[in-house]
């Protein structure tokens, strides 16, 4: 804790002693096992893992955290993480991005993981007024609680605008309901389907939820990649696939909905996962090198260019207003950052380029890359577009778009048509639908195909 009090309150002090005046506690530096370990351990209690905090730091008018006998301001974390993100950006700490992600022995956490923690309640804090119910849902969803129905109930105070009030704690009701009601409510306030962009984030443990509803229990596959997929439903906010429509998504049963929309595409060939040699493997299922310059389906972009900018999700992450967002690629600034970030990631095993993106340009391509590509594999479709698709995908699943969807989705046929009670006043049957999740399509993230007619799809 004396660590954060010192440079909470002086963030000009470097990390790095060969730089300039640095942060010492009892004469120790950052790169001191023993203060790393401190700092994790501070970070490993039990409240930072609880769901019921967050509406407690949140909600406060003035916070104070209490360790033994020490107490510390409570906005000191939360400034040590914005003078961390400085000399970051500043890149005068050479050693710093090493030292963040050395691991400690005890708690099996690096300083990076273990600053995240009040990073992500201060930029709830923050972005509590400028962002949708559902995004706060995503950033705490990972946090534990006794009964998982508080993973709705428990979020309630931090509701506002449209979202206050969105439904009243019943604990009489199943776990599956109360996260389907609380799915749709969130669908008829927002008039989108935004929170589609939840369904994907690791292994649904709810085998009885309907597939349109997100599992706010499951885990993520790999606690790295929370912050990917964050941002990736803040990504998201940049398109309209679907035009200017709003979504009609409507309960026909307790497991079954309705919505409208269209089949677009089908999917013909898909990538590895994401890994090690995904890159390779997708360049070649693209097919760029037998002619990079070939036009892309309906634009005027090559091939080459559809494939970086399917790379990143069509976006790069850009400094807003002090906070990290994501904004749209521009075809030249973009390509620079896309041949500064492919250099590094193709850059020999163990070389210097290898083990160090020092670039901000290409740091920003990286982000957005990871936004896009984490729990995700690259495809081509029937006509030929690129996108970028659940792990889960597989050849002849669906490219659809939603009413109200801001990104295009991947559905997967039932094997039996599903009974429907009612659709729009008349009892009939359907073929049903379950969504694996968001997609990047390259060529109609904008609304290209917003005139196309929509039809009745039922989602099981």
């Amino acid at each position: 804790m004396d660590f954060l009090e010192l440079w909470g309150n002086n963030g000009d002090l470097h990390l790095d002693s060969s730089i300039g005046p640095s942060v010492k506690v009892n004469g120790m530096e950052l790169s001191s096992p023993e203060l790393r370990g401190n700092i994790a351990r501070f970070f490993c209690q039990p409240w930072w893992g609880r769901l019921w905090t967050v509406q407690e730091f949140i909600l406060a008018k003035k916070i104070f955290f209490q360790s033994g006998r020490c107490t510390l301001s409570g906005d000191l974390p939360g400034k040590c993480v914005q003078h961390l993100r400085k000399h970051t950006s500043a890149m005068c700490c050479t050693q710093l991005s090493s030292i963040m992600r050395l691991t400690d022995s005890q708690t099996g956490l690096c300083l990076m993981d273990a600053m995240s923690k009040p990073n992500l309640l201060e930029h709830a804090r923050f972005n509590r007024f400028h962002r949708p119910f559902y995004y706060i849902l995503q950033l705490f969803r990972h946090l534990e609680c006794t009964d998982p129905r508080d993973k709705i109930y428990d979020m309630l105070n931090l509701a506002i605008g449209p979202y206050m009030d969105l439904i009243l704690p019943d604990y009489t009701r199943s776990l599956e309901s109360v996260l389907t009601l609380a799915t749709i409510s969130i669908v008829e306030r927002s008039q989108s389907l935004h929170i589609f962009s939840l369904l994907h984030y690791g292994r649904r443990n709810l085998t009885k939820l309907p597939s349109f509803v997100p599992d706010l229990t499951e885990s993520v596959l790999l606690d790295a990649n929370r912050l990917e997929h964050t941002d990736r439903v803040e990504m998201v906010r940049l398109f309209r696939a679907s035009g200017d429509s709003k979504s009609d998504l409507r309960l026909v049963s307790t497991t079954k909905a309705s919505t409208s929309g269209f089949i677009f595409d089908s999917v013909s060939a898909v990538g590895i996962p994401l890994g090690a040699s995904s890159l390779e493997n997708w360049r070649t299922l693209a097919q760029v090198d037998d002619d990079p310059d070939a036009s892309y389906p309906q634009t005027d972009v090559s091939r080459e260019t559809a494939f970086w900018q399917t790379l990143c999700g069509g976006s790069v992450g850009a400094i807003v207003r002090g906070e990290y967002e994501f904004e749209g690629v521009d075809d030249r600034t973009g390509y620079q950052m896309y041949q500064q970030w492919i250099a590094w990631v193709t850059a020999p095993h163990d070389s210097i380029e290898q083990k160090s993106l020092t670039s901000l340009d290409g740091i920003d391509f990286n982000t957005a890359y990871l936004a896009a590509a984490v729990g995700h594999r690259f495809f081509v479709t029937q006509n030929g577009y690129f996108g970028l698709a659940p792990a889960t995908t597989s050849t002849r699943d669906y490219v659809t778009i939603l009413a109200g969807g801001p990104v295009p989705y991947i559905l997967r046929p039932v094997s039996d048509e599903v009974s429907i009670e009612y659709i729009h006043g008349t009892a009939t049957s359907a073929l049903g639908y379950r969504i694996l999740g968001d997609a990047y399509v390259h060529g109609i993230m904008d609304g290209e195909l917003s005139n196309r007619k929509f039809e009745d799809i039922v989602l099981v």
